[in-house]
């Protein structure tokens, strides 16, 4: 018995010298269960309600251009994003409902159905797609993921890498996010088409607005046009508000275009 214990101490002794050195070496830390993660990515902008702000900024080859938009949701099921200015453009929007994808035209008074085929379609002549501004899977039942400790840029971060089922309605083949350890806030996103990296959204201006704390800047540069880029900016949120149920339908953004 007394063998054995020495045996033990032994074993013990060994191990804790060997986690000291791992502490010693800067040994990352536990890694957070995915379901923490995916829940952090998931709720990052959603909420019970919104009412946003926003200024969405786009520079291309052969254009630039700068649009104000506002935005309302309810749940994850209904969204609405109407352009404020320009002149020429406001009160065209995207309409998120639990039927589907709707773009309106104002000047027509029209409603045109967005198809899954479009998905990957410009938003407004951005490098944002329908799909990004208007995504409605979930991270937690829609992909298969993995975390794992990475670097990005000389520092320790969380890589969070999913990959679509079969059902889920996307573009992209893969994505990879890079997270913050300290409170799992996101610093880039890569989203692929088949191996290739597609095109990058960074994150940052992190502060509170509305109660919540979040990333208020958000770019997006593709890969084949590195100098290319789409900025979009949170001027105001507010979260968890009374948003008038009425507003996801024709005739609320009817009244939504007329508003100015």
């Amino acid at each position: 018995m007394k063998a054995l214990s020495l045996v033990l101490a032994l074993v013990m002794a060994t191990a804790t010298a060997g986690l000291a050195s791992a502490e010693e070496a800067g040994a990352a830390p536990a890694l957070p269960s995915l379901d923490t993660i995916t829940k952090k990515l998931n709720n990052l902008y959603r909420s019970k309600s919104s009412e946003t702000g926003m200024t969405m900024k786009v520079s291309t080859k052969h254009f630039q251009r700068e649009l104000k938009l506002q935005a309302w949701s309810i749940g994850e099921d209904q969204a609405v994003v109407i352009i404020r200015s320009p002149a020429r453009e406001a009160g065209t929007a995207t309409l998120r409902t639990k039927k589907g994808l709707w773009n309106y035209a104002p000047r027509a008074d029209r409603m045109m159905r967005v198809p899954n085929s479009m998905l990957a379609g410009s938003w407004m002549g951005s490098h944002f797609t329908n799909e990004d501004l208007m995504r409605e899977t979930d991270y937690s039942k829609d992909y298969n993921s993995t975390v794992e400790w990475s670097e990005r840029d000389g520092k320790k971060i969380i890589k969070v890498t999913m990959v679509p089922n079969k059902k889920t309605a996307t573009v992209y083949t893969k994505m990879i996010h890079f997270v913050r350890p300290k409170d799992y806030l996101p610093v880039a996103t890569d989203y692929y088409n088949g191996k290739k990296v597609a095109k990058t959204m960074t994150f940052s201006g992190i502060r509170k607005m509305g109660g919540k704390v979040i990333p208020t800047k958000m770019e997006i540069r593709p890969a084949n046009k590195p100098k290319e880029y789409t900025i979009v900016e949170y001027d105001a949120a507010k979260f968890d508000i009374r948003v008038d149920n009425s507003l996801f339908s024709q005739s609320g953004i009817r009244r939504l275009a007329r508003q100015r």
